[in-house]
């Protein structure tokens, strides 16, 4: 799997320690979860991401072929 988060957050215009604030995720997960460690971090953490971010999880991640 591929992160989109970086892409998402630019878009929403959210830094990182906004983003911890907003999700309650620590900024080391939002860090891995920011590129291709994305595929370590728990369910939860990305769920309390995307939920922080109003978007869906499939939203946070591309597949790559």
């Amino acid at each position: 799997m591929k992160s989109k988060l970086k892409s998402v957050m630019k878009e929403k215009k959210v830094t990182v320690r906004e983003l911890q604030k907003m999700s309650g995720v620590s900024l080391q997960t939002i860090t891995k979860a920011c590129d291709e460690r994305i595929n370590t971090c728990s369910v939860r953490s990305i769920y309390s991401i995307a939920k922080a971010l109003e978007v869906s999880i499939v939203d946070l991640i591309e597949e790559e072929p």
